[in-house]
């Protein structure tokens, strides 16, 4: 792909699509707070295309998130966006936040309960992972999710969100635990035991779980993944 440089494109619209153009290739990074400006209004432009808005959104996780319009931009996107994708992309942006923001919690926490697709579900929750412990007072819908959303992928993504979310909490132990032993996918059997692992030392009392799931689990995986947070836990005691 050939980018002429010889003029400036004309009008605003033509000075997005450039800039995007050029950070989607790695090209140029943003020097000054009107570059990430314009981003923002790419975001916001649903005439663009999917692949331009999704440009831009990743590109303000990577350059805007000490900044308050970026960090309103990515939050504006992930509910009202119509393109998945690009909700996606905004809500794992939005996990990268390096300013205490209880508007992006809450906007993760919604789209992780809400969503229509899975896919912004799961990311969101990722994006709630990424937040570590500023995300605590989301432990209790991510718990939520994690025992009751229909799809395997966002009940995974939230198991593993879990383990970061608040690692002294007994709810988030007994929580894992359950799903460890009785969730029907592998995938989140799995997740859970990760999450175990991730809460390290305050989840001593899941040892005796991971083992029989160690032992007993069907999937080798899951027999994998409870090994590690065995020897995860015991190391951290």
């Amino acid at each position: 792909m050939l980018i002429s440089m010889k003029s400036e494109p004309r009008g605003r619209s033509g000075r997005v699509l450039a800039a995007v153009c050029l950070l989607g290739m790695g090209l140029a990074a943003p020097a000054v707070g009107q570059d990430v400006g314009v981003l923002i209004d790419t975001l916001q432009n649903f005439g663009l295309s999917e692949a331009v808005r999704v440009s831009a959104a990743r590109d303000i996780g990577i350059f805007g998130t000490d900044s308050n319009a970026a960090i309103q931009a990515l939050i504006g996107a992930l509910g009202n966006d119509p393109s998945a994708q690009v909700r996606s992309v905004a809500a794992t942006a939005l996990g990268t936040v390096r300013l205490q923001n209880a508007l992006a919690l809450q906007a993760l926490t919604s789209a992780m309960q809400s969503d229509a697709d899975a896919r912004v579900r799961a990311a969101a929750a990722a994006g709630l992972s990424m937040l570590g412990q500023d995300s605590n007072p989301a432990e209790q819908a991510v718990i939520s999710v994690m025992q009751n959303d229909s799809s395997p992928a966002v009940r995974a993504a939230a198991a593993g969100a879990l383990g970061l979310v608040n690692i002294d909490m007994p709810a988030a132990t007994t929580a894992l635990i359950s799903v460890l032993a009785n969730d029907a996918s592998p995938e989140v059997r799995a997740a859970a035991a990760q999450g175990l692992g991730k809460i390290g030392q305050p989840a001593g009392g899941a040892v005796q779980a991971l083992q029989a799931a160690q032992s007993q689990d069907s999937d080798p995986g899951v027999r994998a993944a409870a090994a590690k947070a065995i020897q995860t836990i015991t190391n951290t005691q």
